[in-house]
């Protein structure tokens, strides 16, 4: 039996390929190969991270080198696979059988993003271009975007939303069990709020420019508001679930929030509202107050500022919302008598 040129090429691509891969990783050959040879999953001390992804793998003894990129050819309806069908994060895989090396990319994020032409169907083959620093043997750069790739995906095929949340809300609270992790999460956003169940000691330092520092740790210690942490390191210690949060923030908030009663008047009148219920919310130096009737007729919020080179000040807000009072007779209205002495009361004040 005699082998042919290519298939020379395709045994020592294959050699290749597999022994730049960390040795724990699992290499599954797809056979048959339709328009995927490999599907490999990451374990890591010999447990599966989950992780998979998928590899279309080619070789070459010349690859086409332009610029920082080597360049490979791909049929159209291959890529319209990939791109509408797959699951998987794929990687196209190229390597340069002379000097034993190969380089990747991802091949959705790529066309995602934008950077092959929009009439890329209309074609019979498109041109990919692999960046040459996505070396294959640098298994720490190439880990990170397969994990980058699978969150793309998982944005692009997303599963039952309910269990999603329910399963990185109990992966969260395994961290460190100490804290209650609630997950809020929108089209553009998702939002973990951390309640400990006990006094946790974690220490967070916060690496700031200089020119903002001072100001966001004011508004994020004292005043108890959201900062955004664009252009700044933040490392945690003390707790495995703040260290993950450290890691990767875009905006955080420390706050205190405790339950309460108030009863709202003006000054020298005897009239007062039934106790409104909220919540008082804020940092070390600065707290907001706000609560509502029980029926939401009566809404009521107030800031109590005091800057650290001034008077306290006082911000209120109230608000009545009359529609509670549609299609009720007016001897039944509640709170009227109260509402109505108390607006004129207010009204003299002003």
């Amino acid at each position: 039996m005699t082998l042919s040129r290519q298939q020379i090429i395709d045994e020592e691509v294959q050699r290749i390929f597999e022994s730049s891969l960390p040795p724990d990783w699992i290499i599954r050959k797809r056979l048959p190969d339709y328009r995927i040879d490999y599907v490999v999953e990451i374990f890591e001390h010999g447990e599966s991270t989950g992780l998979e992804f998928a590899v279309q793998l080619k070789g070459t003894r010349r690859p086409r080198l332009i610029e920082d990129t080597a360049r490979f050819s791909v049929e159209s309806p291959h890529l319209g696979y990939w791109m509408d069908k797959m699951r998987h994060p794929v990687f196209l895989v190229l390597i340069d059988v002379q000097e034993k090396k190969g380089w990747w990319v991802f091949i959705q994020g790529l066309i995602r993003d934008g950077a092959i032409r929009k009439m890329w169907r209309q074609q019979k083959s498109v041109t990919l271009p692999l960046p040459l620093t996505n070396l294959l043997e640098s298994t720490a750069g190439f880990r990170q975007a397969i994990e980058d790739a699978s969150s793309h995906m998982m944005s692009v095929w997303p599963g039952s939303i309910r269990p999603a949340i329910q399963s990185e809300k109990a992966r969260l609270e395994s961290l460190d069990p100490r804290f209650n992790v609630r997950v809020n999460a929108t089209e553009t956003s998702t939002h973990f709020r951390m309640e400990a169940k006990e006094d946790v000691p974690v220490s967070i330092t916060f690496r700031f420019q200089p020119e903002d520092g001072q100001v966001k740790i004011d508004d994020l210690v004292a005043r108890g508001l959201p900062v955004e942490l664009d252009n700044v390191r933040v490392e945690a210690s003390g707790s495995d679930l703040w260290a993950e949060a450290a890691s990767k923030p875009s905006k955080i908030q420390f706050q205190v929030e405790k339950d309460c009663e108030a009863r709202f008047r003006v000054a020298d009148s005897s009239v007062v509202l039934d106790p409104l219920r909220g919540k008082i919310r804020g940092g070390t130096r600065d707290w907001r107050f706000s609560g509502h009737l029980g029926d939401g007729l009566f809404t009521f919020a107030t800031d109590v500022l005091r800057p650290p080179d001034g008077q306290p000040m006082l911000n209120c807000e109230w608000n009545l919302d009359l529609s509670k009072f549609d299609d009720k007779p007016l001897l039944e209205l509640p709170y009227f008598d109260q509402l109505h002495n108390q607006g004129k009361r207010t009204l003299s004040h002003c």
